[in-house]
């Protein structure tokens, strides 16, 4: 392979790097894979939110997430389903990609990394905990219950 196209596939995997770890994982997913527009026109469109306007953003995503869960509850068809789990998506892009984007402007330089860590960690490291909880609810309450709760 030649030394040019290295470079250019170092760039542009380093691009993306750093895209994915400013916007979190699943709000580039979302926004990059899904939408089509790619991790640098995701990290620009969450950019493009006011400031004054970021927390609207989030508790958008909080309440378009909760509905979307009681929805996907009482879903009978596939489309109601498929309908609220890209609404769930989406609220929780705007959760994690906004979250993580306050968090990392509101930390001071000196410990930014290790703010963003225990951020991340607050998301993701409750993960394994929730969806054990959740399958035991769903025994004991029933899959549509247990969604509820």
């Amino acid at each position: 392979m030649p030394a040019s196209k290295v470079a250019a596939v170092t760039v542009a995997f380093w691009v993306m790097k750093i895209c994915a770890t400013t916007l979190g994982e699943t709000a580039g997913d979302l926004l990059s894979m899904t939408l089509g527009i790619g991790y640098a026109g995701a990290s620009l469109v969450l950019l493009g939110i006011p400031a004054r306007r970021r927390v609207l953003f989030l508790r958008s995503g909080a309440a378009i997430s909760v509905i979307a869960m009681v929805a996907l509850s009482a879903a009978q068809f596939f489309w109601q389903a498929a309908v609220c789990v890209s609404l769930l998506t989406l609220g929780l892009n705007f959760l994690f990609g906004i979250g993580n984007q306050l968090v990392q402007e509101r930390a001071p330089d000196e410990i930014r990394g290790r703010v963003s860590a225990v951020a991340a960690l607050s998301f993701v490291g409750v993960m394994p905990f929730s969806g054990f909880a959740v399958s035991v609810l769903e025994h004991w309450l029933g899959m549509r219950n247990a969604l509820l709760v």
